[in-house]
């Protein structure tokens, strides 16, 4: 049976409290570092659809994958992007994948795991391949978004992305620094 969450508040001004410093949190780096991914003011927007959708998620374990604040993040940032394409590339349990569906509903999601023995979750609308993405032909354009959540080096998935014209690419491995190597070798260049 899976685990029930208990890390998310569920006393109203605690939700609120949390809701504005992550909309803050957000705000900031949209009008500083980032501020070429999206529009700052629709920060606040963004995370009040992920505080409503968490709650409910179809893969409420997901350890080994994104959790609260890695999938606010990947949520926020790919709402933000307007993306009209996602590729992801570490599908695990699906949760990612249903994430980016709820993020961008009309966006062609395809996703991608060399193995689907852990996938629980099949989003609606996403095309799941159990391969390499970089074995697949696919090409980029400015309204794609690429996720790589897959343990392989990010620079070698950077090249791979940029040699088939992907320009915006979002990396996350959440590997705590205690175990870079716990998968052969570390995603970290």
């Amino acid at each position: 049976m899976p685990r029930k969450d208990t890390g998310f508040p569920t006393d109203p001004a605690m939700i609120r409290r949390q809701r504005d410093l992550l909309a803050d949190h957000f705000q900031t780096l949209l009008a500083g570092p980032l501020a070429f991914w999206g529009a700052a003011e629709k920060a606040a927007d963004a995370v009040d659809a992920f505080l409503a959708l968490w709650p409910n998620r179809p893969v409420p374990d997901n350890t080994g994958g994104s959790g609260f604040n890695d999938s606010l993040s990947i949520f926020v940032l790919a709402r933000l992007s307007g993306a009209r394409r996602v590729i992801e590339s570490g599908t695990h349990r699906g949760h990612s994948a249903w994430l980016f569906r709820q993020a961008l509903p009309d966006a062609s999601i395809d996703s991608f795991d060399v193995n689907h023995g852990n996938l629980q979750y099949r989003a609606d609308g996403v095309r799941f391949h159990e391969q390499d993405w970089n074995t697949a032909t696919l090409t980029g354009d400015t309204d794609a978004l690429v996720f790589f959540d897959d343990h392989m080096s990010h620079a070698r998935r950077l090249l791979e992305a940029r040699e088939r014209g992907f320009t915006r690419i979002l990396l996350d491995d959440n590997v705590p620094a205690h175990a870079l190597f716990a998968t052969g070798t570390p995603p970290f260049p």
